[in-house]
């Protein structure tokens, strides 16, 4: 089979930031958790809530999983709610609106992102910009496979 275009390129060197990242029919779950943030920041870009100017040394101004950003592991904070819940736009159930009065509310909140057998016959969707928006936010917490999540007082 010859290919127009390349399906993807991935940089296979030694501590390249993709190597282990992404193979076939595999993307590394914090890769998702960094894309979800930068569409909320976008949307509040694109809604004139925020400021796409960012002065370096400083990184965009949302949460980056420790996985990418090499700051460590994630604090664990302790939660009021935690979500096991498909997040895909394409939901039964509109997790973004849920997540908008809690937060507007002061819950604390993490999403552990649970994908059911009925939502696999459906291709993969990015989250709303609603829920994108309170990851960027912080007021959502993404919680990745290797990360805990616990609840209770602050």
């Amino acid at each position: 089979m010859t290919l127009d275009e390349p399906l993807a390129i991935v940089q296979t060197t030694p501590d390249s930031l993709s190597r282990n990242d992404f193979g076939m029919l595999y993307r590394h779950p914090a890769r998702d958790a960094y894309r979800v943030g930068f569409d909320g920041w976008h949307a509040q870009i694109a809604g004139g809530d925020a400021s796409a100017l960012v002065h370096p040394p400083a990184r965009a101004p949302f949460p980056a999983p420790s996985h990418i950003s090499g700051a460590g592991k994630h604090p664990d904070a302790a939660v009021d709610i935690v979500f096991l819940a498909n997040p895909m736009v394409s939901a039964p159930i509109d997790l973004g609106r849920i997540v908008q009065e809690c937060a507007a509310a002061g819950i604390r909140m993490a999403l552990v992102e649970f994908v059911g057998v009925d939502d696999a016959r459906r291709p993969p969707r990015p989250p709303g910009d609603a829920l994108a928006v309170a990851v960027a936010n912080g007021d959502l917490r993404w919680v990745l496979p290797n990360e805990t999540v616990t609840g209770g007082s602050p």
